[in-house]
């Protein structure tokens, strides 16, 4: 479900970018668009935290940590899977 939400907001936002035209800032690289994705994936894991859906928040980290074993913020993907399972 979340992923289907971020496709249609990804192609709407496409679009959008699309029709901005010249003068707007180039489009972030591929890398750059997997770190923005995985910080948004944590943000929100967090607010589920915060929210008490501590399920919800492990199954968001799980999936991180098993789509994107290797990447940087595996570190903090890891603290806060930590965490949710503490509580």
């Amino acid at each position: 479900v979340l992923i289907e939400e971020y496709e249609v907001q990804l192609d709407e936002e496409k679009g959008s970018v699309a029709s901005a035209g010249k003068g707007s800032t180039p489009a972030p690289s591929e890398a750059e668009q997997e770190v923005l994705f995985i910080q948004s994936r944590l943000q929100v894991a967090a607010q589920h935290l915060r929210n008490g859906n501590k399920h919800k928040a492990i199954d968001v980290l799980e999936d991180l940590t098993l789509s994107y074993p290797k990447h940087p913020l595996q570190a903090e993907i890891k603290r806060l899977l930590e965490e949710a399972k503490k509580e």
